[in-house]
């Protein structure tokens, strides 16, 4: 199973136990996917235990004539339900005008935990979300255009602004932030999938650091190899020269503990002499031997 699937597993579970007012709001989240014609409902759902919690809560707001018919697709089983409702028709067509109506009015919000009962309705039926172990991406997928607008204001209404897009299959409002992601599982009540998402993200952050860490360090170490082969390479320059030995002793010195240890960091190099030398002493001693390098090349 997909952790999209885990997800809405999860999310069922809690759903069933839940107060009455609480499944009238999972019930209406459900039919955000559904299709509507005269008195007449349609939807598809996947999972049996998401079609039998759907057609008992149908039943408890009156709908008639239900019909479930099981296919497969791709693998999946998928459950496409009809029933017959005027009040639900009425309620599903209102969420499709273009009218100033919220969803917490036409769906008649009792409590405060039926906006969150709600959600997880509409994301069992129409949303997916991506493993975060791979890529931050959850989106709901509305079919209705002025559907989406209500479902996009709701969404504000909790503290969540979608970003939009249109799909094949209607209008995505997607969110692509990992701290969105995991306070809208959150308020879905999924608690361990918030905790996983905040472990996953934990993770890839952890190895993205050691990663820059490590890239960080292998430049480091390629330019202190690239500096200490070109000073050696002045240090040939003036010793093909026939100057190295009238060089000044500070400078010879420094010239003969850096070909002897071409590896060495400058900090390292500090501690080859007696006394130790600061790293600003030994820039100035080898810049000295750079100009000197520099002018037998000019000749």
């Amino acid at each position: 199973m997909s952790f999209s699937d885990d997800l809405k597993k999860e999310l069922l579970q809690i759903s069933a136990k839940s107060a009455t007012c609480c499944k009238k709001a999972f019930f209406y989240g459900l039919l955000l996917s559904a299709a509507v014609e005269n008195e007449r409902i349609s939807l598809t759902l996947s999972h049996k235990e998401t079609a039998e919690l759907f057609e008992e809560t149908a039943r408890q707001q009156g709908a008639k004539n239900i019909v479930i018919e099981k296919s497969a697709r791709f693998g999946r089983e998928l459950y496409s339900i009809s029933f017959a409702s005027r009040t639900i028709a009425e309620k599903l067509a209102l969420m499709c005008e273009d009218s100033s109506d919220r969803v917490k009015d036409i769906v008649g919000f009792r409590c405060d935990s039926c906006p969150y009962f709600y959600l997880r309705g509409a994301f069992i039926s129409c949303a997916t979300v991506s493993d975060p172990k791979t890529s931050y991406h959850l989106e709901f997928t509305v079919k209705e255009v002025q559907a989406a607008k209500k479902f996009y204001s709701f969404l504000s209404s909790v503290g969540y602004q979608p970003k939009t897009a249109n799909r094949r299959g209607g209008i995505g409002l997607y969110f692509k932030k990992s701290e969105n992601i995991e306070d809208i599982i959150g308020l879905m009540g999924a608690a361990s999938f918030t905790f996983e998402c905040m472990n996953d993200k934990l993770m890839r952050e952890l190895k993205n650091d050691i990663n820059r860490r490590a890239n960080c360090e292998t430049s480091n170490l390629s330019k202190a190899v690239a500096a200490a082969q070109a000073l050696i390479s002045d240090i040939e320059k003036i010793e093909n020269a026939g100057l190295l030995e009238a060089l000044p002793d500070d400078l010879r010195e420094t010239a003969k503990i850096r070909v002897e240890n071409p590896e060495a960091s400058l900090s390292e190099m500090c501690g080859y002499f007696n006394p130790t030398l600061s790293k600003s002493g030994l820039n100035h001693r080898i810049q000295k031997i750079k100009e000197i390098a520099r002018k037998i090349e000019g000749k």
